[in-house]
């Protein structure tokens, strides 16, 4: 009885992985969106980030 109810969750635990690896795939590769169009990275990368002391309030200049 034991160990058809490890059996049980094993197939579960297997079958939950399964379908969350098709939920990221989905989610990734199928319907990406705009996000991960090459105009918006070169947006995303070009943006400064402010560089700051350490005590957070005196700018030290920017990346």
């Amino acid at each position: 009885m034991i160990k058809k109810i490890f059996c049980l969750f094993l197939f579960l635990g297997f079958s939950a992985a399964l379908a969350a690896s098709g939920d990221l795939y989905w989610l990734i590769v199928v319907t990406a969106g705009t996000e991960i169009e090459p105009r918006n990275i070169r947006v995303i990368l070009g943006k400064e980030s402010p560089v700051f002391y350490s005590d957070n309030v005196t700018k030290l200049g920017g990346f």
